[in-house]
């Protein structure tokens, strides 16, 4: 069990660490006023869903019986009801 917990925690710093990097950068190309990349919003989104993806998966694997945090749970609806509207 610890060895898995330990899995799931690298896995996590792999996923998380490019993910807050590209929306890290992302926020930065956007502080430019006098060169606004109409690009920006949809990779902005982009990384948003693949931050709310990469915690999804790895709450839903997670070892431990705690309840997922408020802020996963919130998550979880927002991408459930994305997914669906999407569908609609």
């Amino acid at each position: 069990m610890e060895a898995q917990e330990r899995t799931l925690a690298d896995t996590a710093h792999e996923l998380r660490t490019p993910v807050a990097v590209m929306r890290s950068s992302v926020d930065v190309a956007g502080l430019d006023p006098r060169r606004p990349d109409p690009h920006l919003p949809r990779i902005r989104r982009a990384t948003e869903r693949l931050t709310d993806v990469v915690d999804n998966v790895l709450t839903r694997g997670s070892a431990s019986k705690a309840p997922p945090t408020p802020r996963a749970r919130s998550r979880c609806v927002r991408t459930n009801w994305s997914s669906r509207s999407a569908r609609s």
